[in-house]
């Protein structure tokens, strides 16, 4: 888990919520009054390099319409690797 503090406090965090002995999935919240600052950006990359360190692969997901974390895996870089398609 990596935190981004601002004003003394936790402002955003991401963690590792699925994981296995290869590989961490990426949860990221950032309370809503510092979102639009770079907040979670510094926490995102501050995951991939801890999950990195520990010699595994940083995975981040997100659904097509939820356009925030797509702009915000951009921003850190990250690559498109697959897509995900359900039918009801």
């Amino acid at each position: 888990m990596v935190v981004a503090v601002q004003d003394g406090k936790a402002v955003s965090v991401c963690a590792s919520v699925r994981k296995t002995a290869t590989a961490h999935a990426a949860g990221v919240e950032t309370l809503s009054e510092y979102r639009h600052q770079g907040h979670a950006a510094h926490a995102v990359i501050g995951w991939v390099m801890a999950v990195q360190h520990m010699g595994c692969i940083a995975l981040y997901s997100t659904s097509w319409t939820n356009q925030a974390s797509r702009r915000l895996a951009a921003k850190v870089g990250a690559t498109l690797i697959g897509e995900e398609l359900h039918f009801t």
